[in-house]
Parts: structure tokens; sequence; C-alpha cells
């Protein structure tokens, strides 16, 4: 009897759980070489340092244009002031003396720079050639190395 449970018991798990009767499903995936490199730039360790400078460089690119916008400058200030306590020299006949006790201030400064003699011009243009120095460059030694022997590992593939 115990046989014939075991026999039932595992037919309807077969027959109500297919899916653990199938481990897994064969995906099949293509990538073409050019993915492969770009993957492989994207999660190389020793081109890591390369598209750090080259994103400094675009930030560096970006504050030298922010030079050109409105500086803005706001502050708000509250204090309070206590009453005032006056006294004679020898301190004696003390006398309260009533101080407005709140006050206020506020202040929006604003500033463009309209002519700078070419200063800011000049910095972004200075900025966009040092970023020239830093790009990415695909047809260095380096890269090319890299790229064959990414090669190789995907024909083995």
């Amino acid at each position: 009897m115990n046989k014939l449970n075991m026999f039932r018991m595992s037919l309807c798990y077969t027959v109500l759980c297919p899916m653990g009767v199938y481990a897994q499903e064969t995906v099949r995936q293509v990538i073409t070489i050019d993915e492969v490199f770009a993957l492989a730039d994207q999660n190389s360790k020793s081109l890591q340092p390369n598209i750090t400078s080259i994103n400094e460089a675009h930030e560096v690119v970006n504050v030298a244009k922010n030079a050109r916008l409105l500086d803005i400058d706001v502050s708000l200030a509250f204090n309070y002031l206590g009453d005032g306590y006056l006294l004679d020299r020898d301190f004696s006949n003390g006398m309260n003396a009533p101080i407005p006790h709140f006050g206020n201030n506020f202040a929006v400064e604003v500033s463009q720079v309209i002519y700078s003699g070419g200063a800011i011009a000049k910095y972004c243009f200075d900025c966009r050639k040092s970023f020239g120095r830093t790009s990415y460059n695909r047809s260095s030694t380096y890269q090319q190395e890299f790229e064959l022997l990414v090669c190789r590992n995907w024909l083995e593939l």
C-alpha cells in the first residue's frame, strides 16, 4: 500500500507541477563582436581610469559653461533684541528701557558677467582642448591589443 501511495503522489506531482520536471529552459543569445567589444570596454578594470578621466573632463567643461549663467545670492535674517536696563553710575536707580524686539533683513543679489574680455570663452576652449587630449581613443595600441584579446576569447567560445 505504501508503494501505491508513493506512486499516486509522484503521479499527482508530475501532473500538477510540470515546471518542476523541467529545471531550466535553454536560452540562446546571439551577440555580435561589436556588442562583445562594448561589453568588454564597459566592464574592463584597466580602461576604467580613461573613462573616469573623460567623465571628469565633461564635468570641467560643464562648470566652465556655468560661469556664463546668473549668480543669485539670497539672504534672510531674523533677530530678537531684549529690553534694555539702564543704571546710574553707582548702579542705583535702575529702570527698564523698552527697545524694539524683532528685526528682519532680506537681501537678494543677482549678478551676471556681461563682459570678461573673452576669459570665460578661453577657459571653455582650454577645457575642451584638454578634453580632446583625454578622450577615449579606440585606435590606441593598448585598445587594439585589448580588442584582439577579447576577439580571441570570443572565437574560442
